[in-house]
């Protein structure tokens, strides 16, 4: 029986905390950084209409800081209030504090591994107002996937085939490769050590040949496998599995999916 995971898993970043960073972006991370803020933006103006207090807002509060990285800014006296409406985000190399005016009301959502952070405020998310930090976990989850090619450990999950049966098996397979230029303490490939979820539901799974339990060497370039069973769909639907790996490089775990599409038999 499929059991049903109430909160959303995500991984996105981590809270921030004490950290040395490089101050500098690089061009390719400069590239992410605004395709995730120009995501930002448009939703914000397809959101526009649900909510009064956007009312004022358009492309005059989408900027460019010193960094070369869009800036998102918006405050809207709201009627009857005394206290503005406002938000704002973007994206700082970790070292880099928010700016002083940011600081009341400020957040931080870091990707260690690519030494950025999300940084923004929010005044009166209240009532059904619109929350800036929605749309920042939305689209933050560009970054989250791009931070993964940066790890020493890569993961990738595979099947032979995209196209199931539904009452068919799913069979698939995790692979760990190491990129770094160093050998890896690996821990095996197994139910204690791999997380697999589809539709943040959890993925009950069997095995071939389980490995040994304990860890092992795995060299630079080489890689390890193994393939997994999972459960039958019942009806045909079209399925993400999500599967992350348990250890952390920089806070963050490796992690992969793919997409399958279940047909009527």
């Amino acid at each position: 029986m499929m059991k049903t995971i109430l909160s959303t898993f995500l991984i996105l970043g981590i809270l921030s905390g004490p950290v040395c960073a490089a101050s500098t972006i690089d061009d390719e991370s400069r590239t992410a950084a605004n395709k995730v803020m120009q995501n930002v933006f448009d939703r914000i103006i397809f959101e526009k209409g649900k909510h009064a207090e956007l009312s004022d807002f358009d492309k005059k509060n989408l900027s460019l800081n010193s960094r070369q990285i869009y800036v998102i800014e918006y405050s809207s006296q709201m009627a009857q209030e005394h206290r503005p409406y406002g938000f704002a985000l973007t994206i700082l190399p970790l070292n880099e504090p928010l700016p002083q005016e940011w600081k009341d009301n400020g957040f931080e959502l870091v990707f260690p591994v690519l030494k950025l952070k999300f940084a923004g405020y929010q005044r009166r998310a209240i009532d059904g107002r619109f929350d800036i930090r929605a749309p920042m976990q939305r689209y933050g989850q560009i970054l989250s996937e791009y931070q993964q090619q940066y790890l020493p450990l890569q993961m990738s999950i595979s099947s032979s085939k995209d196209v199931y049966q539904a009452d068919e098996e799913i069979v698939f397979t995790v692979t760990l490769t190491n990129t770094s230029s160093a050998s890896l303490l690996v821990k095996p490939l197994n139910s204690t050590n791999l997380y697999i979820l589809y539709d943040n539901t959890i993925f009950p799974f069997s095995m071939e040949n389980p490995p040994a339990k304990q860890t092992s060497a795995l060299e630079s370039g080489r890689s390890l496998s193994k393939t997994f069973h999972g459960d039958a769909f019942q009806f045909p639907r079209d399925i993400e599995i999500y599967a992350s790996y348990n250890m952390t490089f920089d806070g963050i775990k490796p992690f992969s999916r793919i997409r399958l599409k279940i047909i009527k038999p």
